[in-house]
């Protein structure tokens, strides 16, 4: 009986008296169980039950309301009286349906989409009897359908798309300028030919497919690298107003065995199947993912997107020989938003035109940025109220840098002399925001201001960004950028150049800091957390221009050392308990910011953490921690740690959990000897230092302002020399002289 095997799929429910689950329902008629999904459409509420390997079918039920039926066997699941075979039947998924034929599918997916009164469902099937040649399915709702059977339709195949090994299916819709698109994205996964595996073989494509949901017609979009990948997971995501699409991959091994990257991929509309980037206005393209994000996993089997609220968090389960584990991952932007940078002057006398350059700006991937400009106030033609000339032709620019000259015009009317349109860029204070978007959508901003002077003035920039961020022990040079003014009814005089700042920094007289293009601030002459506004000053003759930027001052994070660096240690047999230590010492650490008496100085909190590299047969698990109380009696936020040999000899047996009992080292193992090695057996230690007094509490790598170094220890059964190369330090001076002499030159 091919269904006295398996358990049955169950049905919880949460009591929010008790807050538990409980038993609802116990649906024993499947076999082989592989997937469950459930989605309420149009007032009803569908489950589609697929089984991996036995009865090749994917069952599909509708949930029923609770009414009073006759039930000759499951009285006892309705807490009916013993021998009781009429009673209230609560709600339970009784409709059965219809039975699915599919092959070995491991994934079901039902989904509705706008503009379709149907509810549609999609089938992995991951092989066809040996071959992974097998399709994704999707199916829709028939109102029609199964007529001989039911009044109310069932599924009917609406399209089978091609798939190599699917494991994993999702779907989503896009609209761009009219009815909205639908996608299917399809997990395809490889574990190689025979009983073995080679590492290549994980590495194959997975599939994005356009598919009309009306005519069942498909087009491949995209094929997307993955790892044995095991789930595909489309979600939404939003961060500073803005909304993305974005597709989660749990790679499961790769390359590097076990321990390999899953990966996020931002939708990017405008991108054609090729990869290319739109730039015809109107023209629609079908769009593509864009990796943007890697987060290192451990045999992944899912990696899941949830909301708390104006928060986002990627969940992503983990699988290996040594258990199940997940990990939690707050995340803000997914993709890296542009940083304009743009350079501008604000300042310009009455016969200046208008200029900028932003091609400095970051985060563009080497592709184009797309400009915007939005004008937030300027001032009005006298003549005619009406907006500048400059404003409109700004405002249509599709270019990183651009020139607006002045047109000319007749100097009056009648007359022949052609003289600058003073309506085209008007004195006055103009404001403007600039947004960038760069290749997966992601936008910055950055607002200017300027003003536009009757007469002839200097123009003045301050070159970079306007508001940045400086750290107190490093030091700040700001370059400022000056012209004389051509504009009739300019002064002969030179310039006159004067850097300030508000609040005032001590040590500089009468407050001037620089009296010349460049302004240099010493390292810690700044107050650490305080923002200030530096401003310069061009004069010419009687006619002074001033520029800002406003800087915010932080602390340099601690830096982090531990002496002797990566080594090699002795584990010998005959070590006993206690008799050999071998040290970590982070004491050489230290806060940039703070100095006494000439030296670094101030308190630090230490936090460390012991690792040691894992294989479990042939898979590389990775680097994996182990509680440092194992190896040595110390505490873990002591600035040093002792580590006991003899321990660290006792945990080379964990290398490899399946080889119990067997050490392993790295290297130093003699031919046909009773030890093994393994170039990959090696222990990791990592302190990270803080801040005491201001840091983060508790200090943990990835704290704000916390910082952490990692040395390596290679392992070996035999004694061999101990050898130990000192931390760089910037206060050590060599105290020898090489003899040099000139031996020739070229030109």
């Amino acid at each position: 009986d091919a269904f006295s095997c398996t358990p049955p799929v169950v049905i919880w429910a949460w009591n929010f008296l008790t807050k538990q689950f409980e038993v609802r329902q116990k649906l024993e008629n499947v076999a082989f169980a592989s997937s469950v999904d459930v989605r309420e459409h149009a007032g009803k509420v569908y489950l589609v039950i697929s089984n991996g390997r036995g009865v090749h079918q994917a069952s599909v039920f509708l949930w029923l309301e609770g009414s009073f039926r006759v039930d000759e066997v499951y009285g006892d699941i309705y807490n009916w009286d013993k021998g009781q075979t009429f009673g209230w039947v609560p709600a339970f998924f009784d409709d059965f349906v219809q039975d699915i034929e599919t092959s070995f599918a491991v994934d079901t997916h039902l989904f509705n989409v706008e503009q379709d009164p149907r509810i549609f469902l999609a089938i992995a099937n991951y092989k066809v009897g040996v071959s992974t040649l097998s399709p994704v399915t999707v199916y829709g709702w028939n109102l029609n359908g199964c007529s001989e059977r039911r009044v109310d339709g069932c599924f009917e195949l609406l399209a089978t798309l091609p798939a190599v090994g699917a494991v994993s299916v999702d779907t989503f819709s896009y609209s761009q300028g009219g009815a909205p698109r639908h996608y299917v994205v399809i997990g395809n996964s490889f574990e190689g030919r025979g009983s073995s595996t080679v590492a290549s073989n994980h590495e194959v494509n997975s599939f994005v497919y356009q598919v009309d949901l009306v005519t069942g017609t498909f087009e491949l979009v995209q094929s997307i690298r993955t790892s044995s990948v095991q789930s595909v997971s489309v979600f939404a995501h939003c961060a500073h107003s803005v909304c993305s699409t974005f597709l989660a991959v749990a790679n499961n091994r790769g390359l590097g065995g076990l321990a390999t990257e899953s990966r996020v991929y931002k939708w990017a509309p405008e991108v054609d199947k090729y990869g290319t980037a739109c730039t015809v206005e109107g023209e629609v393209t079908s769009g593509q993912f864009q990796r943007v994000l890697d987060i290192p996993t451990l045999a992944a089997l899912r990696l899941m997107y949830r909301a708390e609220g104006a928060n986002g968090f990627l969940v992503a389960v983990l699988s290996s020989g040594l258990g199940i584990a997940a990990r939690v991952y707050s995340i803000d932007d997914l993709v890296p938003r542009p940083r304009p940078i743009i350079d501008m002057p604000t300042v310009y006398g009455s016969c200046d035109q208008l200029l900028f350059d932003a091609r400095a700006s970051l985060n563009s991937a080497g592709r184009p940025l797309i400009p915007e400009w939005t004008v937030l106030g300027f001032p009005l033609v006298l003549s005619t109220a009406a907006m500048p000339g400059v404003i409109e032709d700004l405002v249509g620019t599709s270019e990183l840098k651009s020139t607006f000259p002045i047109p000319m015009t007749r100097c009056a009317p009648g007359s022949a002399d052609l003289c600058p349109d003073a309506s085209y860029f008007p004195a006055g204070a103009y404001s403007f925001a600039l947004q960038l978007t760069n290749w997966v959508g992601a936008v910055g901003h950055v607002g200017v201001t300027l003003r536009k002077f009757l007469s002839a003035a200097p123009r003045v920039e301050i070159r970079g960004e306007k508001e940045r961020t400086v750290l107190g022990s490093k030091e700040v040079v700001l370059s400022a950028f000056a012209q004389r003014s051509n504009c009739e009814g300019k002064s002969r005089a030179g310039l006159v150049y004067s850097w300030t700042s508000s609040p005032q920094i001590p040590g500089y007289k009468d407050g001037i800091l620089s009296t010349g293009l460049e302004l240099v601030l010493l390292k810690n002459t700044l107050t650490l957390g305080e923002a200030y506004s530096v401003s310069f000053t061009v004069v010419q003759g009687d006619v002074e221009a001033v520029v800002s930027v406003m800087m915010h001052v932080e602390a340099t994070k601690a830096v982090s050392k531990i002496k002797g660096g990566n080594r090699r240690v002795s584990l010998p047999k005959s070590l006993a308990s206690g008799a050999r230590a071998y040290n970590l010492d982070a004491t050489s650490s230290f806060l940039p910011d703070r100095k006494v008496g000439g030296k670094h100085g101030g308190t630090l909190a230490y936090s460390w953490e012991c690792a040691r590299f894992v294989k479990v047969a042939d898979d590389d698990v990775g680097v994996r921690l182990f509680p440092c109380a194992d190896v040595t009696k110390d505490a873990i936020t002591s600035p040093a740690l002792a580590v006991d040999a003899a321990a660290l000899r006792a945990k080379t047996i964990n290398f490899a959990p399946d080889l119990i009992g067997v050490p392993t080292f790295t290297s130093g193992c003699k031919e046909n000897g009773v030890e093994r090695c393994d170039p990959t057996a090696k222990f990791y230690f990592s302190v990270t230092v803080c801040d005491a007094v201001t840091g983060a509490s508790p200090c943990v790598k990835g704290a704000v302002g916390a910082s952490t170094v990692t040395v390596e220890w290679s392992t070996s059964p035999f004694e061999a020399p101990e050898v130990l190369i000192a931390p760089p330090d910037a206060l050590r001076v060599s105290t020898s002289v090489l003899p040099m002499a000139l031996e020739g030159g070229v030109r």
